[in-house]
């Protein structure tokens, strides 16, 4: 299948509100992906893997929060991932005015701190540096080895801390 067909199919489902890109941030970062958008649906109770059903749930809040903050005039943010040649992968990148604002890390299973969360919360010091579990993680503060703050959290409290 051609790139322009995949492309068109796309921004059809993106203009009757199946779905949504989130598209990599690249600045300040060596090696990062720039052109592979990430889709996500609107109507995340479709998706039938667990892990990428909490993960596109967590995607759907984030975008209707910073529509609603850049709509209220807080300031401009735009939700986008990170991703390198090396594939360390942060699912989400929370932008306030093009700076990193927030990273979020979505894991279904492991209990540990995400390698890629920790090295991207130390390159780029963004605000905030979240990693969800699942419902019913305890809430805990986790330190990198350069001492930035990474916050572990269930997705639940995370979602009603967005509200």
């Amino acid at each position: 299948m051609s790139f322009a067909t995949v492309r068109d199919w796309v921004d059809a489902l993106e203009s009757i509100y199946l779905c949504f890109l989130i598209r990599p941030y690249s600045k300040r970062i060596q090696g990062s992906i720039r052109k592979e958008p990430k889709v996500y649906f609107y109507h995340w109770p479709a998706v039938t893997d667990v892990g990428g059903r909490l993960e596109n749930m967590i995607a759907c809040h984030l975008l209707k929060s910073i529509q609603a903050w850049t709509d209220s005039a807080i300031g401009e943010f735009d939700l986008c991932y990170i991703r390198d040649k090396q594939k360390r992968e942060v699912d989400f990148c929370v932008t306030r005015e093009g700076i990193p604002w927030l990273l979020v890390g979505v894991k279904n299973s492991s209990q540990a701190v995400s390698s890629a969360l920790a090295y991207y919360t130390d390159l780029l010091k963004p605000a905030w540096s979240v990693q969800l579990k699942t419902v019913g993680t305890p809430r805990r503060d986790y330190l990198t080895e350069n001492g930035s703050k990474i916050l572990l959290l269930a997705a639940d409290e995370f979602v009603a801390a967005l509200n």
